[in-house]
């Protein structure tokens, strides 16, 4: 009797189905069709050779040994390949630093230099720079002397011009050497600085290097677009914005603050700056 009631509460076995089966059983010929198609990719992107590497012919413990030292190989190409991208970046970083301190040193060398010009006058009225016909046995120093003083009342010594020529495009190049602390050049900065007689359509600028003229354009354009608030420029070559009325002037020219270095801006980091203020 012991024997029938142990029989009887005997558990039957348990009922599995077909797909219980396929997970239990070992297939390696999809594993190794599986790893076969990676190798190729892999082979595909030159890592690797599918001679090497033969799965139909290979235990799978070989394969997987073979895909680990793929990947060994991947992260260590992974790792030169960032190392290669920050190297880069340090190149682009000191490439940028040296551009900036050969534009620096550029400007330098035009401080003094000023270019007087004037709106394009109307048909049938005379220039306010005159044409060397004009001037006749006046040389273009007087008359340029004499253009400033009616504009700013500043009366340059004619000791003080280094040079003074015309320019392709139209346009004065004045060059002044005395920039002494009681000279004719530090009164001539206050009056450019105030705007001297707006009635008179003289224009005075600085000279400035190509990049800094160039980005000079850009931020005049800005404003004519109504997008700036207001910019300006020293005769060092400095070259400042201010976005908004309420916004503090803001220099984009290479400059020291704090012992850090801030390089001149590029036109894509100009309009970058500006977005970010809106």
């Amino acid at each position: 009797m012991a024997g029938r009631k142990n029989a009887n509460h005997e558990k039957p076995p348990r009922a599995t189905n077909s797909k219980e089966n396929n997970k239990s059983e070992n297939h390696p010929e999809i594993e190794i069709a599986a790893l076969d198609s990676i190798l190729k990719n892999l082979s595909d992107l030159g890592i690797g050779s599918e001679t090497d590497i033969q799965p139909e012919k290979s235990s799978f413990g070989t394969i997987l040994n073979h895909l680990v030292e793929i990947v060994v190989i991947l992260s260590k190409e992974i790792s030169e390949l960032k190392q290669q991208k920050q190297e880069e970046k340090e190149i682009k970083n000191q490439l940028r630093k040296c551009e900036d301190d050969l534009d620096e040193s550029k400007q330098r060398q035009l401080k003094g230099n000023l270019i007087l010009s004037c709106q394009k006058p109307k048909p049938g009225s005379p220039s306010i720079i005159k044409s060397d016909e004009q001037l006749g046995s006046s040389s273009i120093s007087a008359h340029c002397i004499e253009l400033v003083k009616q504009k700013y009342k500043v009366e340059i010594p004619e000791g003080d011009i280094q040079a003074c020529h015309r320019l392709p495009n139209g346009s004065v190049l004045l060059k002044i050497w005395q920039r002494g602390p009681t000279s004719a050049w530090n009164r001539l900065l206050s009056g450019i600085k105030t705007g001297g007689n707006k009635e008179f359509k003289l224009f005075i600028n600085f000279q400035m290097t190509t990049r800094r003229s160039s980005l000079m354009y850009e931020i005049r354009q800005l404003k004519k677009q109504g997008n700036l608030f207001k910019h300006g420029s020293d005769e060092n070559g400095n070259i400042w914005i201010q976005a908004k009325e309420s916004d503090p002037k803001k220099r984009v020219t290479q400059h020291y603050r704090q012992g850090e270095i801030y390089p001149t801006v590029t036109k894509d980091e100009l309009m970058k700056l500006l977005e970010h203020k809106q």
